[in-house]
C-alpha cells in the first residue's frame, strides 16, 4: 500500500446473493472497485470510512434479494415440477399458480418472460428485479447443457431447506427466553406500580424511617414509575446505538465473538457447516473444485473465516488436498475433518462434505439448545430473586415499623 491509501467503507454482494460490509483500503474509488471485484464482490455502496454510516433500523435494503424462504419455496417447487416431467415454461405458470406471495409471483412472472424470449434459465435469474444467489445461478448455469435442471433444483432445494430449518431451530430455542425476560420485566412494573406504593404510604402515614434495604426497594419503585415513558427512547437509541457499533465495527465484533470459548467453537461450526453444504451442491451438480471453492465461500458471512477459506483455496491449487488444508488453516472440528479426508481418499467428497454439513448443522443445534437449557434456569433465578428481594425489602420494613411501634 502507497502512503496515500484511504480506508472505504463497502457494502457489496457476494456470489452467493448475501449483501457483506467490510471495509478496504485503495488509493481512490476506482480502486477500491477494482480490489472488491477482485474478491468477487458486486459493489453496492463505496464511501470512505470515516464517514458516518447510515444506519438503517428497519430491514436490511435487501429488497432486490430473494430471503431464504422464498429461495426454499421457489427451488422445491420447479424441483417437485420439473422431476413430475413438466416441460420448464409449464413449470413456471404452475409454480406462479402455486406462489403464496406477490414476491414469488412477480418472481416467476420474470422467468416466465425470459424463457418465452428464448433466454437462458441462468441468465433469467440474475437480470430481473429479485435475483438469484450465484450459488444458484452457477448450478443452473452447469445444468442446462446436461439437460439436468430437476435434480439441480432438488439439490437446491435440499441446500436452503436445511439453510431454513437450521434457522427456525435458533429461533424457537430463543422464544423461551425472551419470554422470560419479558415476564421479568413485568414482574417490576407490577411491583412498582401495585405493590410498592401500598408500603410508601404506610412509612409516610406512620413517620417511620424505613431501613435502608426498603429505602431502595421504594426508591427503584419510584424510578420506574416516573421513568417508565422513557423505556421506549431508551430502546430506540440502544437500537440506534448497537446498529451502528454493528455496522461501525462489524469486524471486530465478528473476530472477538469468534475468539470466545464457547460462542467462537459454535460461530466457526456454524459458518464451516454452511461452506460445507455449498461446496456438496456444487460438487454433485457437476462443478469442479476448483470452481466450487470460491463459490462455496462466498457463502459464508465470517470475513475472516472467509479469508481463511481463500488461503484454503490456493493451498488446493497448488496441489494440497481439501481436507488437509482445512485442518492447518480454518481448525475445523475433528470429525468435520475425517469426513472431508474420507472424501479425499475414495474420490467422493461432494457426498462426505454433505456429511460433514450434517454434522456440523446438527453440533451447532445440539450447542444453542444446551446453551438456551442453561439460559432459561439463570433468567427464572433472577426474576425469583428479584420478586424474594423485593418482598424481604418490603417485610424488613414492615418488621422494623412494628418494632418501632411497639
Amino acid at each position: 500500500m502507497s502512503d496515500t491509501a484511504t480506508d472505504w467503507k463497502y457494502s457489496a454482494e457476494d456470489r452467493s446473493g448475501e449483501v457483506v460490509t467490510g471495509v478496504v483500503q485503495a488509493n481512490d474509488k476506482p480502486a477500491a472497485i477494482e480490489r472488491l471485484r477482485a474478491r468477487q464482490l458486486a459493489p453496492i455502496s463505496l464511501k470512505p470510512a470515516h464517514s458516518a454510516p447510515t444506519l438503517k433500523i428497519f430491514g436490511d435494503g435487501r429488497d432486490g434479494a430473494l430471503s431464504l424462504r422464498e429461495l426454499s419455496f421457489i427451488t422445491k417447487r420447479l424441483a417437485d415440477l420439473l422431476g413430475a416431467g413438466l416441460p420448464l415454461l409449464k413449470a413456471i405458470d404452475v409454480a406462479h399458480a402455486q406462489a403464496a406471495t406477490d414476491r414469488q409471483m412477480k418472481f416467476f412472472d420474470h422467468l416466465a418472460h425470459e424463457v418465452r424470449a428464448g433466454r437462458p434459465l441462468s441468465d433469467a435469474l440474475v437480470n430481473g428485479a429479485l435475483k438469484a444467489p450465484r450459488l444458484m445461478v452457477a448450478l443452473i448455469r452447469a445444468s442446462e447443457s446436461l439437460g439436468a435442471l430437476p435434480d439441480q433444483f432438488s439439490k437446491l432445494a435440499e441446500h436452503y431447506e436445511s439453510a431454513l430449518s437450521l434457522r427456525r431451530d435458533i429461533i424457537a430455542q430463543l422464544v423461551y427466553p425472551l419470554a422470560l425476560v419479558v415476564l421479568i420485566i413485568l414482574t417490576l412494573i407490577f411491583l412498582s406500580f401495585l405493590v410498592l406504593p401500598q408500603f410508601e404510604l404506610i412509612f409516610e402515614n406512620s413517620g417511620a424511617t424505613p431501613p435502608p434495604e426498603t429505602r431502595i426497594a421504594l426508591g427503584v419503585g419510584a424510578f420506574i414509575r416516573a421513568n417508565l415513558f422513557l423505556a421506549p427512547f431508551a430502546a430506540l437509541v440502544t437500537l440506534l446505538g448497537w446498529r451502528f457499533a454493528r455496522i461501525r465495527y462489524q469486524a471486530e465484533f465478528d473476530n472477538l465473538l469468534l475468539a470466545m470459548p464457547y460462542f467462537g467453537r459454535m460461530r466457526r461450526d456454524s459458518e464451516l457447516g454452511r461452506y460445507c453444504r455449498a461446496l456438496s451442491t456444487l460438487l454433485e451438480g457437476g462443478t469442479a473444485l476448483s470452481d466450487a471453492m470460491p463459490l462455496a465461500a462466498e457463502t459464508v458471512h465470517h470475513a475472516l473465516i472467509r479469508d481463511e477459506l481463500s488461503k484454503i483455496e490456493q493451498a488446493v491449487r497448488t496441489g494440497d488436498k481439501l481436507s488437509a488444508a482445512l485442518a492447518r488453516l480454518a481448525s475445523p472440528s475433528k470429525e468435520m475433518t475425517s469426513f472431508l479426508e474420507v472424501g479425499d481418499e475414495i474420490g467422493a467428497l461432494g457426498a462426505m462434505a454433505a456429511q460433514a454439513a450434517k454434522f456440523a448443522e446438527q453440533r451447532t443445534r445440539t450447542a444453542i439448545r444446551q446453551f438456551m437449557a442453561l439460559l432459561g434456569p439463570i433468567l427464572t433465578a433472577i426474576m425469583g430473586l428479584l420478586t424474594a428481594g423485593v418482598i424481604a425489602a418490603v417485610m424488613s420494613g414492615v418488621l422494623s415499623l412494628n418494632d418501632a411501634i411497639y
